[in-house]
């Protein structure tokens, strides 16, 4: 590997580095440095080499030196060796590193709880490679100009906002995607005793994926590329735990990455790798739900399949499919194979959308009013959906009643917490009775819910999604660009229902559903396999 080392000076000393190329082997001992790049346009001179050539880099770089290596395949084990990694997040200023201590945190007032917000907001957390250069670290220290926070103080710190603020950081905007995924990666590679067996709580690297969108990558191939150091990117059979029980073991084997770098590719056909990947080796289709359009079909890049996720920034959205608790294709087998850039997949439509409204607002709004006012009414997200359903149904004349409770489980895929609702239907029923009162008169159904709970649970599950209604009179929730006509599937391999828009003997994929009634199989226990067809998505 190449790398700088930083000669000794006093402060005011101009930067001397010296380059050199050895093993990570014969490294000793050293310190990973993890920082933003900063401007391009906004260069300094530093002295490089024996000779003390002058050489030009970014104020970022010049602030925060050691560079860290461009050799990705050999990034993750550079960051798992250091003795800790530096964590530099520029200088300090107006938003000074704040208190992290557990103790002080509950006397937090509204400037702390912003001056938070703020510092969250550094440009190093919206980089996409930090997630791996901490997930890794077996130490880590983070300056702020003459400020430090210990990786001991921060970790237990983004666990308790994570578990107890999630109100609090959703009122002062307080982004916690980094900090959350920060932390399962690095519990996930550097485990405490009597975690690795546990799989329960691991981070799936589709998840992984998913959660990273968000972050900044200056090159597109990089949303996948960034976290291949994560246990879950090496090549495993499902369930499998040894990529976790080493890490480093993963490397002297030769255990492979899912998917090799190769920035020669284009974006499109890494993606389009990546996705055929996934499928052959989990066995499965639960990468289908992690398709999320930023546009309608029509303006869809021709060079990637509908089937393929695009990575990288999109709407807020939570993907559905691989949940223990979604079991649409029941005990359908999963077959389904590749011809060019066709995925053909076995299964049977057992409906149309009729009707889509897409839901739109931040629901967590509603956790803060003290106070309701009739205006307050028609600005309800959730009450805006239901007089909607209920609009359409009286619209189409069919003499259907709204059915209330398919529509509340609806809104929140079916989910309490994060764990099924019919489960506890008598909490589900609480929580959004509470809710929901003003429009239903449910004070007596609402007495003892948690309001909060209800509306975080439909924050998760509804937002950036549409309400669909079909023919057959199925109420569910899908993409915002799901339209009329689009058709309801039932494949094998997938746990939820997905939407097909149908062209030309083929189809488009437009995302995956919840539709209330066809999560647990029934649709699959209503035909005969001779009603099974090939299904092919381009």
């Amino acid at each position: 590997m190449r790398v700088l080392w930083l000669q000794p000076g006093e402060n005011d000393d101009p930067i001397w580095v010296r380059p050199l190329s050895i093993t990570l082997k014969d490294a000793g001992e050293f310190e990973a440095l993890s920082y933003v790049w900063g401007d391009p346009k906004n260069t300094v001179e530093i002295e490089c080499g024996a000779d003390k050539r002058p050489f030009s880099v970014t104020v970022s770089l010049r602030d925060a030196l050691p560079e860290r290596t461009q050799q990705v395949q050999m990034m993750g084990l550079i960051y798992y060796h250091a003795t800790r990694v530096v964590v530099w997040l520029g200088p300090d200023d107006t938003m000074a590193v704040p208190s992290v201590s557990l103790e002080e945190v509950s006397q937090y007032d509204t400037i702390k709880w912003k001056s938070l917000s703020a510092f969250f907001k550094r440009p190093w957390f919206e980089r996409g490679w930090v997630i791996q250069e901490i997930g890794l670290a077996n130490d880590a220290l983070f300056l702020c100009g003459d400020e430090e926070l210990l990786l001991e103080e921060y970790i237990p710190f983004v666990e308790w906002l994570t578990a107890r603020a999630q109100v609090v950081t959703n009122h002062f905007d307080i982004r916690l995607g980094t900090q959350i995924l920060i932390t399962r990666y690095w519990e996930a590679c550097r485990p405490l005793p009597g975690m690795q067996d546990d799989d329960a709580d691991r981070l799936a690297f589709l998840d992984l994926l998913a959660a990273s969108r968000l972050m900044l990558c200056s090159d597109p191939k990089d949303y996948v590329y960034a976290f291949l150091g994560h246990p879950s990117a090496f090549e495993a059979y499902p369930g499998d735990p040894t990529p976790y029980q080493d890490y480093e073991t993963n490397f002297n084997i030769g255990r492979k990455p899912i998917i090799m770098p190769n920035y020669r590719q284009s974006t499109e056909k890494v993606y389009t790798h990546l996705a055929r990947s996934v499928i052959k080796q989990m066995n499965n289709l639960d990468i289908l739900s992690h398709v999320v359009h930023k546009e309608n079909l029509e303006e869809y890049p021709t060079a990637l399949p509908s089937w393929a996720p695009r990575w990288g920034p999109c709407p807020p959205y939570t993907s559905l499919g691989g949940s223990y608790y979604y079991k649409a294709s029941g005990t359908m087998e999963p077959k389904f194979r590749f011809i060019a850039n066709q995925l053909h997949v076995r299964g049977f439509e057992f409906d149309v959308v009729e009707w889509s409204h897409e839901i739109w607002g931040v629901f967590s709004d509603g956790l803060f009013q003290t106070t309701i006012m009739p205006e307050d009414l028609l600005n309800n997200c959730v009450d805006r959906a239901y007089n909607y359903y209920k609009f359409r149904l009286w619209e189409k004349k069919c003499g259907l009643e709204p059915n209330r409770e398919a529509f509340l489980y609806t809104l929140t895929a079916g989910l309490l917490g994060g764990n099924p609702a019919e489960n506890r239907p008598e909490m589900f029923r609480a929580n959004a009775g509470f809710e929901l009162k003003r429009v239903e008169e449910l004070q007596k159904e609402g007495e003892g819910g948690n309001a909060t709970r209800f509306l975080l649970d439909v924050q998760q599950a509804a937002e950036g999604r549409a309400l669909i209604y079909t023919r057959e009179g199925y109420i569910g929730l899908a993409h915002r660009f799901v339209q009329r006509g689009d058709v309801c599937c039932v494949v094998g391999g997938a746990t939820v229902p997905l939407i097909l828009r149908p062209q030309g003997g083929r189809y488009r994929l437009v995302s995956e559903a919840y539709v209330h009634g066809i999560m647990r199989g029934e649709a699959v226990r209503e035909v005969t396999e001779k009603e099974f067809r090939n299904i092919v998505i381009y």
